[in-house]
């Protein structure tokens, strides 16, 4: 069976091309790998809500947003 290299939502690998090119320039910009993954994981969405609380279920605290956790 010949593998196809179609896709069928075009959209949709535009989107991760976009992704893709975002990640490329922040890694890029920071000497830090580790830091530039923990800056994109707490980024908003459009949503408002970062990668990080949709998974976690939870707000990140990280010392790049200056949030601390509670005491």
């Amino acid at each position: 069976m010949p593998h196809q290299l179609h896709t069928l939502y075009a959209q949709a690998n535009g989107q991760v091309e976009s992704a893709v090119l975002i990640m490329k320039a922040k890694l890029n910009k920071c000497d830090d790998e580790y830091l530039a993954l923990l800056d994109y994981r707490d980024t908003s969405l459009a949503n408002g809500y970062s990668p990080a609380q949709l998974s976690m279920g939870r707000k990140q605290y990280t010392e790049n947003t200056g949030t601390l956790p509670p005491r």
